[in-house]
């Protein structure tokens, strides 16, 4: 006789994944079973629709992804408390949803994100411009890169700017238990857009825990964010306090960079 209780169909496998949604944030982490963990923004169309755009680079573990979103919502909550100026049309500009927003409404950059179009500035997006740069004591000539001492206590240069890296690069984890670890920098207004004679502010994270702060001058010598962040990797991996793990990691991301080139 037929059973009047059969055995439950054994479930399946969930091939689902996890999404992961920061709080009071636009960042959503998620990873598909098989699949690596990625970090995207949140963005709400017309249609009633959400869209989630990709940031950065896929990452081993969903954990990596959820912090790496918690760390940009910090920071780009902390950038938004401060007042900034477009440093192509000086229209008074806020970070709003990562973005650079006028914010002045009775011109007719308010509520943009792009500068309005006039003959000597064709439409872009809005840059922001930072606080001036440290002074620098008198002395000889620098080379293309020289190290600004901050002393042996490491002070958010970030905070003191009330700024966030410009960009920022996540090191790949070697290790199941490997903490997060990321490189960011951030060049600070020096009136060129070819990045001369700049000074760049530099931090080193792993977690929410600042290991390395400070500041590089670049001369004449036009540097990109990227040749800067290698710069910085190459000199953290000759750096003996640093601990040996967070050096391996360093040189396996050197590893995986393209060859650098020579500054413009």
């Amino acid at each position: 006789m037929p059973s009047q209780n059969p055995s439950p169909t054994a479930p399946t496998h969930d091939d689902r994944g996890s999404f992961v949604a920061i709080a009071a944030s636009p960042y959503v982490a998620y990873t598909v079973h098989g699949a690596p963990a990625h970090l995207t923004r949140l963005t709400r169309n017309p249609d009633g629709t959400l869209t989630l755009h990709p940031v950065g680079e896929p990452f081993a573990r969903l954990d990596l992804a959820v912090d790496a979103g918690r760390w940009r919502a910090e920071r780009e909550t902390y950038a938004a408390t401060t007042e900034h100026t477009c440093a192509r049309c000086a229209t008074p500009i806020k970070l709003i949803d990562g973005a650079w927003v006028g914010t002045d409404y009775t011109t007719t950059g308010g509520g943009l994100t792009t500068c309005p179009p006039d003959t000597d500035n064709p439409v872009g997006a809005h840059a922001p411009r930072q606080p001036a740069a440290p002074t620098w004591h008198a002395g000889s000539a620098p080379p293309p890169v020289s190290d600004d001492t901050i002393g042996a206590e490491i002070r958010d240069l970030f905070a003191i700017h009330r700024t966030e890296p410009e960009a920022a690069w996540t090191i790949g984890a070697l290790t199941d238990t490997d903490p997060p670890l990321r490189l960011g920098v951030t060049a600070l207004d020096s009136g060129t857009v070819d990045h001369t004679d700049t000074t760049w502010i530099y931090g080193l994270w792993q977690a929410h825990r600042l290991h390395r702060c400070g500041a590089v001058h670049t001369g004449t010598i036009s540097w990109t964010h990227q040749q800067i962040a290698v710069v910085l990797a190459e000199r953290f991996i000759g750096d003996d306090d640093l601990d040996e793990d967070t050096r391996v990691r360093l040189v396996a991301w050197l590893n995986a960079q393209p060859t650098r080139p020579d500054p413009a």
